[in-house]
């Protein structure tokens, strides 16, 4: 920084700390709100590939950094003007003490509400989660993020029972020798079919006897492709290769299994961008999300447990794919 810019600089603290202390307090409050939004405006202006607002509201980050410095420092100023002034006028420690406080209760009253809909879409989740797994006499859950396509694709058991009988018989029917070239483009179908539907799933709910799909776009028929003419089509794919995923085959029938996946909307009221909030991306979320679970009644550890016996601790959220 240049001389030049030091000075003015100095003149704009100079010039800030002529205003009341409360007045610079709210403006630092409200810069902050800002910076805290700004990166989620500039991820939607790049979705939206609006790029020259995702630019401009990129420009403002190194304006507030440089705002909150002078803010500080003018607040200082202030204070320290103030007490030249009339030493009297100085808050006493109990009152000052009570006004920090209330500044804090106000700042994390601001988050909480910001992070209201997440948690509350993580509160839904584990309460349909539990739900399910409950009425299989099961009392622990886990979120899992979805594995890899390309990793599960390449699962021994991701092949249609359909058309062969055994994983061998399968392998026999795609060799080369046998010419069977019809069946291989039935098998290359098949893989495309599957690849689609895994990359719907944004996570599952593991409830112990399977693993519940959940994503953007499950369930929905295809306008385009004729395999995919009833809506149940994704849920049976993804129960029929569970083993592929899971490590282990659903414990439940396939119109079960089906049923339960229907009971999650990935679309709107399970949406994972939300869920990641509260279990991976945000420590206030996670400290929020169990924060409500306590104050219904169940035990954690960390941020990912979840049971309604205090005594014994679960996995909630899990993210080591199998």
């Amino acid at each position: 920084m240049s001389e030049l810019d030091v000075a003015a600089q100095q003149a704009r603290i100079n010039q800030l700390a002529l205003l009341d202390v409360d007045a610079l307090a709210e403006e630092q409050r409200l810069g902050r709100n800002e910076m805290l939004r700004l990166p989620d405006l500039i991820k939607k202006a790049v979705e939206d590939a609006e790029y020259a607002r995702a630019a401009t509201l990129q420009q403002r980050i190194p304006y507030w950094k440089q705002r909150f410095e002078e803010l500080a420092a003018a607040r200082a100023m202030s204070v320290r003007l103030k007490r030249r002034k009339d030493p009297a006028a100085l808050l006493d420690a109990t009152e000052l003490t009570e006004n920090a406080a209330s500044v804090w209760s106000t700042r994390v009253q601001d988050v909480c509400v910001s992070l209201a809909a997440p948690v509350n879409t993580a509160l839904a989740v584990i309460a349909e989660g539990l739900r399910l797994a409950a009425s299989e006499g099961v009392y622990e859950i886990k979120i899992r993020r979805a594995p890899e396509v390309t990793e599960v694709l390449k699962s021994k058991h991701v092949w249609d029972p359909d058309l062969s009988n055994s994983r061998a018989e399968h392998e026999l029917r795609r060799a080369a020798s046998y010419g069977d070239t019809a069946y291989q483009e039935k098998h290359e179908k098949h893989v495309h079919s599957v690849t689609r539907t895994l990359g719907k799933v944004d996570y599952f709910v593991d409830v112990g006897f399977c693993w519940i799909p959940v994503g953007r776009g499950l369930g929905v028929p295809s306008e385009t492709e004729t395999h995919d003419a009833t809506y149940r089509h994704d849920f049976a794919t993804l129960h029929k290769h569970h083993k592929a995923f899971a490590g282990f085959a659903p414990e439940v029938t396939r119109d079960l299994f089906v049923e339960m996946a229907e009971s999650f909307d990935g679309n709107s009221a399970h949406v994972f961008g939300d869920l990641d909030i509260c279990l991976c991306t945000s420590e206030f979320g996670k400290a929020l999300l169990r924060w409500n679970l306590n104050a219904k009644g169940y035990a954690s550890k960390g941020a990912y447990c979840i049971s309604p016996n205090p005594k014994t601790v679960y996995c909630l959220c899990d993210y080591t794919s199998h």
